[in-house]
């Protein structure tokens, strides 16, 4: 017989008592709510943090493309997080993807148009797409509500250097220069400030018997001088020298995308690959075929680990042409850095015997050996530092190298 609670005993004595144990039931059924719903909203609640917390984790991986898509997932229960929004805009933005990155960011603005740094996102973005008069305007806004903005002075000064305004760009560079210590800003101040001292207006005294002979020597090499000369600072491996020379010849002929290709790949072999990645891709912005640009383009983004993208660009290639050796010769590498030696040994015979390239043999002997030692050890190696031998090209005509 069930014992009824003493608050229900003086009860049922006035009262059926099936009715007295419906009233218990539905008592019972009431606390099991209660107690379940809370666990129930605290599971619920849990999911799109998981997501939130695996892009973040992707992101810091530098695996874009997987921190892109789960971004998306995220933002698709928790739409109105406008933070990630703009972490999404600025991964797209990154990847190439400006048109999304540009709709995300003005996204944003509609409900946070005093933002200065998804204005300064979105310009960057802008200039990135050639779009520099709009570009141009936003950073200056930016600049006009927070004079020390360095992200917007950085982005004025690349505008005004890429539309050939040197001489307004030095001021801004400089003060960027000042607050970041960016070596690579500095490169660019050595270079703007050659150039305007080769382009200054010289006022010589009238020639006479003694300097006339000596004119042809004072006279400052026009723009195929200025290409040339780089190109012997680069072969005499004077490579700040050349890539300063690059840049000065290229404010003068910006639609030489030969000698950009050139400036792009000493500055990634420098070490500079975040300027290569945006020449290379603005090369391809005019020639979005060219095989010998795209290939250097994934080389730059490997050496960035950003091995997925490095991966489908040498994809792509292949896709259009089985036979490209430099491209199968990328994903060897790749094979490698990301540590299947196995693999990347078969990949590397593979290539040795299609061509054999003296630099493929020395690998192909090195991962054997390490095999050998230690054939489960080299899986997950860190590749900080590591560049296999790449042959260095030497430009003979648009898209053909030697």
């Amino acid at each position: 017989m069930i014992r009824l609670p003493w608050f229900l005993q003086k009860y049922s004595r006035s009262v059926p008592h099936h009715q007295v144990y419906l009233l218990v039931a539905m008592l019972v059924f009431s606390c099991g709510t209660i107690a379940v719903s809370p666990l129930q909203a605290e599971t619920k609640s849990q999911a799109p943090r998981r997501l939130l917390e695996k892009a973040r984790s992707f992101e810091a991986q530098q695996q874009y493309p997987q921190a892109i898509s789960a971004y998306r997932k995220y933002l698709g229960v928790r739409p109105e997080d406008d933070e990630a929004r703009s972490t999404l805009a600025k991964l797209l933005g990154w990847q190439g993807h400006y048109d999304e990155a540009v709709s995300g960011y003005r996204d944003i603005l509609t409900r946070h148009p005093l933002d200065l740094e998804v204005q300064t996102a979105l310009a960057r973005v802008l200039s990135w797409q050639k779009h520099f008069d709009e570009a141009q305007h936003m950073f200056e806004a930016v600049l006009s509500e927070d004079v020390n903005q360095v992200d917007a002075m950085s982005g004025l000064a690349d505008v005004l250097f890429w539309t050939g305004r040197g001489r307004e760009a030095l001021p801004y560079y400089e003060r960027v220069a000042a607050a970041s210590h960016d070596p690579e800003i500095a490169k660019r101040i050595d270079a703007i400030k050659t150039d305007l001292l080769v382009a200054a207006p010289s006022f010589p005294a009238p020639a006479t018997k003694a300097n006339k002979a000596q004119l042809h020597v004072e006279r400052r090499p026009g723009a195929s001088g200025r290409l040339a000369e780089a190109q012997k600072l680069e072969t005499g491996k004077h490579y700040a020298e050349a890539i300063a020379a690059y840049r000065s010849y290229l404010l003068e002929r910006p639609d030489d995308d030969e000698a950009r290709a050139a400036l792009a790949r000493r500055l990634a072999w420098e070490g500079n690959h975040a300027e290569a990645v945006v020449l290379y891709r603005d090369i391809l912005s005019r020639h979005p075929t060219d095989v010998d640009v795209r290939i250097s383009l994934a080389l730059t983004l490997s050496w960035q680990k950003r091995f997925d993208e490095a991966r489908q660009i040498y994809e792509a290639v292949l896709l259009e042409d089985p036979r490209q050796w430099d491209a199968k010769k990328g994903i060897a590498d790749l094979t490698f850095w990301q540590g299947d030696r196995a693999k990347a040994l078969a990949l590397y015979e593979s290539l040795y015997a299609e061509h054999p390239d003296q630099d493929v043999g020395r690998q192909i002997q090195a991962v054997k050996a390490e095999l050998m030692t230690s054939p489960r050890a080299p899986v997950g190696q860190d590749v900080g530092g590591l560049r296999l031998p790449y042959r260095d090209y030497a430009k003979i005509g648009y898209g053909h190298y030697s």
